[in-house]
């Protein structure tokens, strides 16, 4: 542990004029990208200017490029590019970036890549990989079964010099997996007896849970930086040799060094110089008024001017103090290093929260546990190396390495959140002409960074003062601005690199660690679209000025012709192309991605709680946004009218007018629906045709039926509004009908987009019923009260139209006993509990009939004495099986009642469910006296998502379940006890119920492990429990012992989820082919 006290460190350096030198291997590498930077600047100025490019082909040509990398350059700009941090979000914006610099031919360009804290997380793991592997786009290999390094790729590297980012072929399947759930908690290391902490996160910290268990609860080590870097050595760390992997390795340095890559950097800061002694010897130009110094680790060493002889150090010799250990500084633990900016955080929280032992001692926490939670060295977030010992010997050269000491070493964002100081040459020696900064910080809406930077005295920027820096780019939502520095009167030459200020990616909280792959497909998106629109422009205007500048002040060109030149507007294409197989633009993925960013930014926790109805809610409104004013009211009542006509039989059909009128047109291009196979072209929606377009989608949902696909017929010949619907993608073509009349029929763009239409029609139907049955003419069911309820604007909340041709109402041809209802139901039960919904007794209409029903179902399936054949009818054998419970429950309308009663809320912590279900069925209780239905139930209750609410419920059926498995054989009655452990994983509150009620077998060797195993879920054959198991529990391949169990026992969807796990390999695929061809 570092000291603060000057005397520890008088063998310092006494810092000279000049940063300390670039190794000999980084000047190599620079000379060797420089000639390539340069051509393919050329290649950018001749497509975007090609009068530029001829004039500039004249200079180069009679003013070649020597060898001095310090001197000024000539009419060609040197350009680096600099991340920032922002943990997760800052790395993922950082592969976002280069992916879109990449595909328009500028990342060739770059000469140096820099990065600090999550900027360096993503600078490292690119360099990592080397020529022959991107970590973020390419999914890892296993690491259990590989022991040695990567064979290289059969996909090109989309960041190598000449090679470009392809979105059908880069798509991000390894960022993907990183962040992914299973992923992320499995490499954040949680004991199991201190899970159960992970609930006050939120309370603690407003901190993502896993990040919250991460810096508290970890056994990744005892101080919190060695737990933050075991956690990313394992998460970020892809290779199967990280053990001793380090930063500075041939793999890593063979790309800059060949020139196919940047010059990679990254950075952390040395805060002892806040000691005024060691500060005094550092002058002002390369200190900054933060008094820390800025410190640098490359695939060629480290270097720092405090630094003894100023020379680059090899990593490999630097040691430094880990859990009060000497430890090598593993590419793991420098990212931790450079990203402890948590670990700091992690520190105030503790501080703050004195009672936090308090709870882990009352959650079972041991003494070894405790010591991981709550030791002095938990407040260390920093990392130094050992204290120096005096010694009569001569030292060794090993031992004058290791006397070079980086002091107490920090994320560099705690001085300012952008990587200046690697990009400037007073301050690092590497001289640069223009600087892409990415600013990805959290709620970062001008250039806050920048102003720190000119404050500390790193930067100068001409005209303006560093105030008004941090306020928000104008107009709102513009994302780059260009800063210049001063011109010195003497040299005539800019005292350093004109700034291209980017801001990406700064609406997702910082500590959020685990996203999904939407999440992820959204955020990438999102800022390639920020580059592609904004900031590419920006970039050649600079590049274009700079070279004019030059070529002027050389006398090559006339002040007229620099004129001339400089008035030129280049024109950049800016059209998106999805991520997706085809390459074909998604217009309902992209609704849904800005959907996602805009819930980010105003509600991030809706988002993490994963609100699959907050989410439809929003995707609609960018959907009706996207259409023209005058269309909406018709395109939201057209696709009511084609969902509402609508059979389920695997696939969406919509019948739209042909040719489309400006309704269906504008749908069509929104991307509420999309066309499959069309051959006539569509015109743009238009603004008058908006109101039209939601007219429509209201009216033909209205008429839907559910038998697997879904049939809408439009008018034929399509009118306008039903081919605005078409162009919009709200609906698309499946396939021409070649009948005499001459349908075309198309689709909703997503299956739950079209359940969620056919949710709104039935509330809007269960608001008519209740409506009509109200003395005061339906008081309060107005569209301003259903506008609350379905977070649409109120003049889009219309009745349902008369003239629709359908013999039943949704809700009546809605059955429970078919699962492809199910959503339907769920949206339906989410929106009805809304306490609008619930003033207009919308919950209770609902409920009833939805309880008719499946009183209506049971009816037709029982015996005298209240007995429901279905189950009844079930051998042991078939009763054991929980795939075969499922199907009866389904069949019987059980599991969707259970599920949507669940999702109707009595307070905080109750249900409808606990209210009404016990009372409805009473007489099938009863007439069962076996205890078979009271178990049918209780196991579905177990396995819905919701049913913690229903612990009323769970208390009532125990006792007669309790009995049916008493009165089972012995093996039956252990495979029975299990199936209700499985059912309840992760469901602490249904747990604790069970062991209380001595749910288990005869023996203790029978005994349910009171928490489901997947070898468990694997012989009672629930899958779902398997999925859940192998996503918490099971960390990398999981045990090909579970694929024999599930095949032995026939439960081919147990085995179809652990075949489809995230972390399956090759060797684990092809031993269940053998199996399966065994079996």
């Amino acid at each position: 542990m570092g000291s603060d006290h000057s005397k520890e460190f008088s063998y310092r350096r006494a810092a000279g004029a000049n940063p300390p030198p670039l190794s000999p291997q980084e000047i190599a590498a620079i000379k060797k990208r420089r000639p390539k930077s340069r051509k393919a600047l050329l290649k950018f100025i001749e497509a975007a200017h090609p009068e530029l490019h001829e004039e500039l082909q004249k200079y180069v040509a009679t003013h070649p490029m020597g060898d001095d990398i310090s001197g000024p350059a000539d009419a060609l700009p040197r350009i680096g590019i600099a991340v920032s941090g922002g943990g997760w979000r800052a790395m993922t914006a950082g592969v976002a970036v280069m992916d879109e610099l990449s595909r328009v031919g500028l990342l060739d360009t770059v000469e140096v890549a820099s990065g600090l804290s999550g900027g360096s997380w993503f600078i490292q793991n690119w360099a990592l990989g080397g020529v022959g592997k991107n970590a973020f786009h390419e999914p890892p290999l296993n690491r259990a079964n590989n022991t040695e390094a990567p064979a290289p790729s059969t996909v090109v590297h989309p960041w190598a010099y000449g090679e470009r980012f392809v979105p059908r072929v880069h798509r991000y399947e390894g960022l993907i997996h990183m962040l992914s759930k299973k992923v992320v908690h499995n490499s954040a290391q949680i004991p199991h007896l201190l899970q159960p902490l992970g609930k006050f996160a939120d309370f603690l910290t407003n901190a993502d849970t896993t990040f919250f268990r991460l810096l508290v609860l970890s056994k990744g080590g005892k101080s919190m930086i060695s737990r933050y870097a075991s956690f990313l050595d394992r998460l970020l760390t892809w290779h199967p040799n990280r053990e001793t992997l380090l930063l500075e390795n041939a793999v890593a340095a063979a790309g800059p060094s060949d020139g196919v890559f940047p010059v990679f950097v990254v950075a952390a800061v040395d805060t002892i110089t806040h000691d005024p002694v060691v500060a005094s010897q550092t002058p002002p130009a390369q200190l900054g008024k933060s008094k820390n110094v800025w410190t640098e680790f490359s695939p060629y060493g480290a270097r720092s001017r405090n630094i003894e002889f100023g020379e680059t150090q090899s990593i490999a010799q630097l040691h430094v103090e880990w859990d009060k250990k000497k430890s090598p500084l593993t590419a793991g633990r420098l990212m931790a290093v450079c990203g402890s900016a948590f670990a700091v955080d992690a520190e105030q929280v503790a501080t703050e929260k004195p009672w936090l032992k308090q709870i882990a001692s009352f959650l079972g926490g041991g003494q070894d546990e405790g010591d991981v939670i709550l030791t002095k060295a938990m407040t260390k977030t920093y990392v130094s190396l050992p204290k120096q010992q005096k010694s009569d010997h001569t030292p060794t050269a090993q031992q004058e390495v290791e006397k070079v000491l980086f002091g107490q070493l920090r994320d560099a964002g705690l001085d300012f959140n952008v990587p200046f100081p690697l990009m400037l040459k007073q301050s690092s020696g590497r001289v640069l002409d223009i600087v892409i900064a990415i600013d990805a910080g959290y709620a970062s809406t001008g250039a806050g960074t920048l102003a720190a930077a000119v404050k500390y005295g790193y930067v100068e920027i001409e005209g303006s003062h560093e105030e008004s820096f941090g306020k928000p780019f104008q107009p709102v939502g513009d994302r780059v601005r260009v800063f210049f520095p001063p011109v010195d009167h003497v040299t005539g030459e800019r005292k350093g690199p004109i700034i291209v200020y980017v801001v990406v990616l700064n609406s997702t909280v910082t500590s959020k660690i685990v996203f999904t792959r939407e999440e992820v497909i959204a955020c990438t998106s999102l800022v390639r679209q920020t580059i592609r629109d904004q900031a590419v422009a920006e970039i050649f205007r600079c590049i274009q000025n700079y070279s004019l500048d030059h070529l002027a002040k050389t006398g090559a060109i006339p002040p007229a012709r620099r004129e001339e030149l400089g008035n030129f507007t280049a024109s950049f294409d800016t059209t998106e192309v999805a991520v997706k197989p085809s390459g074909a633009v998604d217009t309902f993925q992209e609704a849904t991605h800005a959907a996602l960013d805009s819930l980010q930014r105003e509600n991030p926790t809706e988002v993490l709680n994963g609100n699959p109805l907050v989410v439809m809610q929003r995707v609609e409104r960018v959907l009706v946004a996207s259409i023209d004013q005058p269309l909406r009211v018709a395109c939201v009542q057209r696709i009511t009218e084609l969902t509402a006509v609508a059979d389920y039989n695997g696939t969406v059909l919509l019948k739209l007018s042909n040719p489309l009128d400006a309704t269906d047109a504008a749908l069509l291009k929104s991307g509420w629906i999309k066309e499959i196979a069309r051959n006539h072209s569509v015109a743009s929606i238009d603004q008058p045709l908006r109101v039209a377009c939601v007219q429509r989608i209201t009216e033909l949902t209205a008429v839907a039926d559910h038998n697997g696909t879904v049939l809408l017929k439009l008018s034929n010949p399509l009118d306008a509004t039903d081919a605005a619907l078409l162009k919009s993608g709200w609906i698309k073509e499946i396939a021409r009908n070649h009948s005499e009349d001459g349908e075309v029929a198309f689709v909703l763009a997503d299956d739950m987009l079209f359940d969620y239409s056919l949710a709104t029609t039935a509330l809007l139907e269960l608001a008519g019923f209740v409506a009509s049955t109200r003395k005061a003419a339906g008081a309060g069911v107005t569209p301003e009260a259903l506008s609350k309820v379905l977070k649409r604007d109120s003049a889009l909340v219309l009745p349902l139209p008369e003239h629709i041709p359908r013999a039943y109402s949704v809700l009546r041809r809605m059955s429970p006993a078919d699962p492809s209802w199910r959503f339907v139901y769920t949206y339906l039960a989410m929106l009805v509990n809304t306490p609008v919904a619930n003033s207009l007794e919308l919950d209770s209409r609902f409920t009833t009939s939805l309880a008719d029903s499946v009183a209506q179902i049971f009816a037709n399936h029982e015996t005298q004495g209240k007995v429901l054949t279905p189950i009844t009818s079930l051998t042991q054998a078939q009763y054991l099986r929980y795939d075969v419970r499922e199907q009866v429950r389904r069949q019987l309308g059980i599991s969707i009642m259970v599920e949507a009663f669940c999702f109707i809320t009595r307070g905080d912590e109750s249900c409808v469910a606990n209210e009404q279900l016990m009372k409805l069925w009473k007489p099938y209780f009863d007439g069962d006296g076996s205890g078979r239905f009271a178990y049918f139930v209780l196991d579905s209750v177990l396995s819905c998502a919701r049913g913690v609410r229903c612990l009323g419920l769970v208390s009532a059926l125990l006792p007669q379940a309790k009995a049916f498995v008493k009165s089972t054989t012995s093996g039956d009655r252990h495979l029975l006890a299990v199936a209700l452990y499985c059912s309840s994983f992760r469901n602490g509150g249904n747990i604790e119920l069970l062991k209380s009620s001595n749910i288990k077998g005869d023996s203790a060797a029978e005994n349910p492990a009171q928490h489901c195993t997947l070898l468990d879920a694997c012989t009672v054959g629930n899958h779902n429990a398997v999925e859940m198991i192998l996503e918490a529990n099971i960390n990398g391949v999981p045990p090909i012992a579970a694929v024999q169990r599930s095949i032995e026992n026939n439960f081919p969807k147990c085995v179809d989820a652990l075949i489809h796990d995230e972390e399956v390999d090759r060797p684990f695929l092809e031993s269940v082919r053998k199996l399966l061809q065994g079996k």
